[in-house]
């Protein structure tokens, strides 16, 4: 159980709580984006950009840096940095009391079409898993798409590619915006 910590949402976006639509409703948005073709998101990246996203990662808030890596024949990808700790503070606890610092919280990520990588994220706060989808859009950002059962009952995160310093310890200094900062 809980150690009574407070509960977060540094990396537990919308998207963790199942959206409370009717069926009648869910049904009209599924048959529009069938005939829209909303399924596959957009990938028309530019030739010149990487089109994977192994490396580092901001996140949407600029709270978290995220580490895409190979693992087995997959990806994967841990918490490599956490603003809290830049700043002095303990890094949080997960779901079963252990650091989120290392913490692995996507995995079997497999491409399933060019640019476009599927597995499953882990939320730290609950230990819940949710299906998961990866891209780099024509900007060169990731875009991380966590859902429940189909890809349009979710929503994305927009990542920047991270510039800046890590330490062993998560703490991180971000060069994103042109000049160092501490988060």
């Amino acid at each position: 159980g809980m150690t009574g910590r407070p509960r977060s949402n540094r990396f537990a976006p919308r998207w963790f709580v199942p959206p409370s639509w009717s069926r009648r409703a869910a049904t009209a948005v599924i048959a529009a984006a069938c005939c829209l073709g909303w399924f596959s998101p957009s990938r028309a990246a530019d030739s010149n950009a990487p089109r994977t996203p192994v490396g580092l990662w901001l996140t949407t808030d600029g709270t978290g840096v995220i580490r895409f890596a190979p693992c087995d024949t997959a990806l994967c990808a841990s918490i490599a940095g956490l603003a809290r700790v830049a700043r002095g503070e303990p890094p949080p606890l997960d779901a079963h009391g252990h650091s989120e610092c290392g913490l692995t919280i996507m995995h079997d990520l497999v491409e399933i079409s060019p640019g476009l990588w599927q597995g499953h994220i882990l939320n730290p706060d609950s230990g819940d898993e949710y299906h998961a989808r990866v891209w780099i859009d024509a900007s060169g950002r990731l875009n991380m798409r966590g859902y429940l059962g189909i890809p349009l009952l979710g929503e994305t995160q927009i990542w920047s590619r991270f510039h800046g310093d890590i330490a062993d310890n998560c703490g991180f200094i971000s060069n994103n915006n042109g000049k160092a900062k501490r988060p």
